[in-house]
């Protein structure tokens, strides 16, 4: 079966799924599956889960690191931040209370203990359809948002994470400026071939059985081109050209939105739960998002982006993403086998 095809059927099954008729052990898994759904650099899935009692331990698993492009490890725990909201909105559509506890004392992040009654409750359905048809669009969206619909997600996810500045600019002036900085950062690390050799390695042609990395129909290839890029990254800079077609897509978005912390582990733990709370209620809503790093990801471009987003103090700009609606979605991307998830 190609990767198109079981991601496809990973989410499937998961929706087909009566939580009702689950024993304690098959929930906390099925809930884990769930987790297991969100999104990460690379799509390198950097999580470990071990279920004990009533309660969800999950690590980082720090082998995932990409040591070029991330060598903080900044993308891998506000993407283990995002598996771990995947963990709680799951348990939230089932009605089961949930208690959160970062810890991040060695690869350990967070524990979420579980208040499990005798049966599940099957109350919000629609977060667990949203979590399996989110995905990172790459594309162009359509000019028009519905405004209202996009504040009324940021009202309620503001209040409810003031330890995470999340902004959203529609003006055009702006994008342009976002967009800028974001090609800026391509061109710059497209230079070095360092970079340019790491990524080559996790873009997978559409045919491969890989269950991480970037398949190139994710990235909008045909088959030949998700087989030729790769080699030629490693020796050729085409930096300009993909510069150019991400301001592209870029500079049409309905509207950018920024996510900033302060600049420590906690801080993008806490990142990546905003950041999946909000894609998974604009995907509720039909909205997608296009995650975009490259500015942020080289410092001097960073101050730029803080100096446009008007961060105050020590916070800085975390995570920047387009939002629009689209007919043209992509196919999904496969996710490890849950026994690869769940540590011993």
């Amino acid at each position: 079966m190609n990767s198109r095809k079981l991601a496809q059927k990973q989410r499937s099954e998961l929706l087909a799924v009566d939580p009702v008729k689950l024993n304690k052990g098959e929930l906390l898994e099925y809930i884990v599956g769930f987790g297991s759904l969100a999104p990460s650099t690379h799509n390198t899935q950097p999580w470990k889960a071990k279920i004990k009692n009533d309660s969800i331990e999950v690590k980082a698993n720090l082998d995932a690191q990409i040591k070029v492009a991330d060598p903080t490890n900044r993308d891998l725990y506000i993407s283990v931040g995002a598996f771990i909201k995947n963990i709680l909105l799951a348990c939230e559509a089932l009605g089961i209370k949930t208690d959160l506890k970062i810890d991040l004392s060695g690869q350990k992040v967070a524990v979420i203990n579980l208040k499990l009654t005798d049966k599940v409750q099957t109350k919000k359905l629609e977060l667990l359809t949203a979590m399996a048809n989110r995905q990172n669009f790459r594309g162009f969206f359509e000019k028009s948002l519905d405004k209202n619909t996009v504040n009324n997600v940021f009202k309620e996810v503001k209040k409810a994470n003031p330890d995470v500045v999340s902004r959203v600019f529609d003006d055009k002036e702006t994008i342009e400026k976002l967009a800028r900085l974001t090609a800026d950062g391509l061109k710059s690390a497209y230079a070095k071939e360092p970079f340019r050799r790491e990524i080559a390695g996790y873009i997978n042609s559409n045919i491969s059985r890989k269950r991480t990395g970037l398949f190139g129909y994710s990235l909008r290839m045909d088959l030949l081109m998700s087989i030729i890029i790769p080699k030629i990254l490693k020796k050729k800079d085409i930096g300009t050209k993909l510069a150019q077609l991400n301001y592209a897509s870029f500079i049409v978005s309905p509207a950018v939105v920024t996510l900033s912390t302060k600049d420590d582990k906690e801080s993008w733990v806490k990142t990546g739960l905003v950041l999946e709370e909000i894609l998974i209620k604009l995907t509720e809503k039909g909205i997608f998002s296009s995650i975009y790093v490259a500015a942020i990801e080289i410092d001097n471009l960073r101050d730029s982006v803080k100096e446009i987003t008007e961060d105050k103090g020590n916070t800085k700009p975390q995570l920047l993403f387009c939002i629009g609606q689209t007919n043209d979605p992509l196919p999904y991307t496969v996710r490890k086998d849950l026994e690869d998830i769940l540590a011993s």
